[in-house]
């Protein structure tokens, strides 16, 4: 039975759609109606029915389709999970979403007095930026953030709701507008949603958010406006800035709405990942400051005077965090500086003599003037070329004139090695972590197996300050029919062979931490009892019929994508959403090249040796994948520290761990032992005449690059071509005179 195209909306309750019952009308728009509804099987959800006066409305039924589309393509826990979807017998389409009990965070606001406290702010404010995180990432613009289609459940959970403006990214920025009409509400909607024509992109949503958390910390909207004046402020001004309506507010939160309300989409945030970082600070900043911290009152005092003045100083700190980096992690000059910030106007020069505020740094492979480092406006970019130097420039193990260049990259210059670097990085993740340390929230570690999950885990306890202990845990080796008992305890008799009671991890990690590590593997039976000792903070020993309060701070670690398991059914929803309060991800060491050196000295030190690596080895770890990350470093430096410690870590040693590491210098000519790494030494056995003339065929003929390889001179190489009986190469690179260096 359907509902009949005749019946008001209110008279549909009562009858069947397709397998779901109308318990009750929740809500009549222009364009559909939502119900409460129950399915045959006993589901209660929330249907939603095109009304049948608008099925003839073209947009009303595109953005209909467009809304089951997206919640379709979306799986994650604030957004709702779509039940059931299709088409009545009149040709309405419908579908059904989980029935959530609550209310939106407009009625929240007003019920607490107009305005949300700062902590509030910002835990709604990252609880959507992760929704639209995964929105954006599945190609997915909502268009429609605001205060009314957050919704809070009664069990803390928030939900976006609405997806009905939602669009595809491709086809929202090709989209044109030609009526005198906006796309999204007025006091939310982003300057370029609002005008004729635009491109839109996941940037809107963040300037709507920015909109939304206004409005919860000052208790009014970004324009004091009619909504028609709002839509055309929108169009031709800026918004208010937070920095001069409540200068009180902490100044990460300041900087988290006043850039996502610019009105140049290129200057905000530039995705949701890049907001919740700073938003993140202020959450941790507000978690356990019910008083302004004295060291944010000179940036208060800031944006009392002037919005742009005090908003500068707030973003200080961030963009020094988020700039570009020049890293330098191996060289022979031990005083050189270790890191430089990259000009955004001019040049940097790199050399063994160069003037400030250039970079100098004493090696004897390095010319006077080695490298220029500058920015390319075609690029995007930074572009290093090689200002003719004698030894020349290798960027990722390739020789390069000039090159654009791209974070993660590794330079060599001579013997001395620069990776780019670009954002915080794990400099970043460790101020996030130890703020993060003093909130009780639940942390979700999520990182490649071998990143280190467990070491940040012990980390963020010392930072905690808690006095109880740390207790890790791995889920994937409990017992199925022991881990509840592994988890929580059990009591005399429990079970059989339970000849005493036993304490569970949560008691033994009383006042401290717990490591609940490969969580993904937790089996799907014990989740539920587990979100409630999160919930709770008490836990029921098996066998017992009292529940027993517990003092643990909960740290989850995984390196499968639990988002991906909810959709899948292998782990709970409600479960991740508990355990994701503020996650963590941990880049693998393939992403962190700037930090393997380092770790291989401390790997080293640990063994109570010393690490000495030559250059070429050292290029090589820093371009090895490191499919095993960390753990497969440690591995590596253990080994050589155990069998080779009386030479140099080299080529050599590398080579007999696994012939992959040399794959980068398939180019260079290989040294025989005992001459170096990665080079053929003049002065070792005689080089044939068909070696050299395979060697210049390779090198196009570069006297530079030939004498690179073989650890000389450029006079060296032509002296050996004429007593070899080879014609001089007459390349353009070869015409100068021979420069040392």
């Amino acid at each position: 039975m359907t509902v009949p195209s005749t019946l008001p909306p209110a008279s549909a309750t009562g009858t069947w759609i397709r397998g779901w019952r109308l318990d009750r009308l929740i809500h009549v728009g222009k364009t559909a109606c939502v119900y409460r509804a129950k399915s045959d099987a006993g589901v209660v959800g929330a249907l939603k029915a095109l009304r049948p006066t608008a099925v003839s409305h073209r947009t009303a039924a595109e953005r209909f389709a467009r809304e089951i589309s997206a919640l379709q393509g979306l799986t994650h826990p604030a957004i709702p999970r779509l039940l059931d979807h299709g088409i009545d017998d009149d040709g309405l389409p419908w579908f059904a979403t989980e029935w959530i009990v609550g209310w939106d965070l407009e009625t929240h606001r007003i019920r607490l007095g107009g305005r949300l406290s700062p902590h509030e702010v910002c835990e709604f404010g990252l609880r959507t930026l992760e929704a639209l995180s995964h929105a954006h990432a599945a190609g997915f613009v909502h268009r429609d953030i605001k205060p009314t289609n957050l919704f809070l459940s009664e069990n803390g959970e928030l939900k976006v709701l609405d997806f009905g403006l939602c669009r595809g990214l491709a086809a929202a920025r090709g989209m044109d507008i030609t009526g005198n009409f906006v796309i999204g509400t007025p006091a939310f909607t982003a300057p370029e949603q609002a005008r004729g024509t635009f491109n839109v992109d996941g940037r809107a949503d963040l300037w709507s958010l920015g909109a939304t958390l206004f409005l919860l910390a000052t208790g009014s909207t970004v324009y004091e406006e009619t909504p028609g004046a709002q839509v055309r402020l929108s169009e031709r001004g800026d918004a208010r800035s937070l920095a001069v309506v409540a200068p009180e507010l902490p100044a990460e939160l300041i900087l988290a709405v006043d850039r996502a309300l610019v009105r140049d989409p290129a200057q905000r945030w530039q995705s949701a990942d890049e907001m919740r970082q700073v938003l993140l600070e202020a959450y941790a900043r507000t978690e356990h400051a019910p008083s302004t911290p004295p060291s944010l009152q000179a940036l208060r005092d800031q944006h009392r005077r002037t919005t742009e003045q005090g908003l500068e100083m707030a973003a200080a700190s961030y963009r020094r965090r988020s700039s570009t980096i020049l890293r330098l992690v191996l060289s022979p000059d031990r005083s050189v500086a270790r890191e430089r910030a990259l000009p955004g106007e001019s040049e940097l020069l790199i050399g063994r003599e160069v003037a400030a505020p250039h970079w100098e740094v004493t090696d004897n492979k390095i010319s006077r003037v080695h490298v220029r480092v500058g920015w390319d406006p075609q690029h995007g970019g930074y572009r290093a070329t090689d200002a003719q130097s004698t030894n020349g420039l290798r960027v990722n193990g390739v020789r390069q004139e000039s090159v654009a260049l791209s974070p993660g990259d590794v330079l060599r210059v001579g013997d001395t090695l620069f990776i780019l670097s670009e954002g915080a990085g794990m400099n970043g993740l460790r101020e996030n972590a130890e703020q993060a340390a003093r909130s009780p929230a639940t942390l979700l570690l999520n990182g490649e197996s071998g990143v280190g999950k467990e070491v940040l885990a012990r980390q963020i306890h010392e930072w905690s300050g808690r006095r109880g202990p740390f207790v890790p845990i791995n889920c994937g080796a409990l017992p199925r029919e022991l881990a509840a008992s592994e988890l929580f305890g059990h009591e005399k008799g429990a079970f059989s062979g339970a000849a005493g009671a036993r304490r569970g991890v949560f008691h033994a990690a009383q006042g401290g931490t717990l490591l609940l590590d490969e969580i993904g593997e937790l089996p799907l039976e014990l989740q539920p009892l587990l979100l409630r000792a999160l919930q709770e903070r008490a836990i029921r020993p098996v066998g017992s019929d009292r529940e027993q309060a517990v003092d643990v701070r909960v740290i989850a670690a995984t390196n499968v994508r639990l988002d991906a398991a909810v959709t899948s059914g292998r782990f709970r929803g409600d479960l991740y959403a508990r355990l994701a309060q503020i996650p963590l991800e941990i880049p693998p060491l393939r992403e962190r090249r700037e930090e393997i050196l380092g770790l291989a000295e401390s790997f080293a030190t640990a063994a109570q040796k010393s690490l000495h690596i030559t250059a070429d080895a050292a290029e090589a770890l820093l371009l090895w994948h490191w499919p095993f990350n960390v753990r497969e470093l440690e591995n590596l430096v253990r080994r050589w520290c155990a069998m080779a410690a009386h030479a140099p870590l080299g080529m050599e040693f590398l080579r007999g761990v696994n012939p992959a590491f040399l794959a980068p210098f398939q180019d260079r000519v290989s040294s025989p032992p005992g001459h170096g790494s990665g080079t053929h030494a003049l002065n070792g056995p005689a080089l044939e005449r068909a070696e050299l003339e395979a060697l210049l065929r390779s090198c196009n003929d570069d006297i530079s690059e030939v004498a690179r390889r073989l650890s000389t001179t450029r006079s060296q190489v032509y002296r050996l071509c004429e007593r070899l009986g080879l014609e001089r190469p007459r390349g353009t690179k070869d015409t100068a005179p021979v420069r040392r260096g």
